[in-house]
């Protein structure tokens, strides 16, 4: 799964209904990478399902019929998480890939808050994301805003994530 259970929320950039509140003080690129492989260490190993639900789109020029189809119907992705998964989220938080910048992750108790900027095509895209985490279940809300060639893009989900079993052998 190399911590896309995490990143998922990021990956929305996947997308949804509550930004976080705008962080008072920087924090740095390291601090955020220590926070990601804290949380992604608490999630048990074993096969999980995560659902995207889109419940909002805003994208200049797109037909209507094509975002409420995109809507419609929840995106699901049973993945293996492994023991590795802690270590590969934050290497791939961390990195600067030249299209992303390591973002700002926080853990509080068991709430999770963060935001990640790209620039990609000619977009500048900003993906904000909060929610919980336990051992066997994650939740949560992201936001992506971007402003495209077009104008100004959003896009939000719900995310859930849950372990469902073992892995297949």
């Amino acid at each position: 799964m190399r911590g896309s259970v995490l990143m998922a929320t990021a990956a929305f950039a996947l997308l949804a209904a509550c930004a976080p509140p705008a962080q008072e003080t920087a924090q740095s690129p390291e601090s955020a990478a220590q926070e990601v492989a804290e949380a992604s260490a608490r999630l048990e190993t074993g096969l999980w399902r995560t659902t995207i639900t889109m419940t909002e789109m805003n994208i200049p020029g797109a037909p209507a019929d094509m975002m409420q189809a995109m809507m419609a119907e929840p995106m699901t992705v049973e993945e293996c998480r492994t023991s590795d998964d802690p270590a590969a989220a934050t290497e791939a938080w961390a990195q600067a890939d030249g299209t992303c910048q390591p973002g700002r992750f926080e853990v509080t108790g068991n709430s999770f808050e963060g935001e990640r900027t790209c620039t990609e095509e000619g977009m500048t895209m900003t993906v904000r994301f909060s929610g919980t985490i336990a051992a066997t279940r994650m939740e949560g809300e992201t936001e992506l805003q971007a402003q495209s060639p077009m104008g100004p893009m959003t896009q939000r989900a719900t995310i859930v994530s849950e372990r469902i079993g073992a892995c297949p052998s």
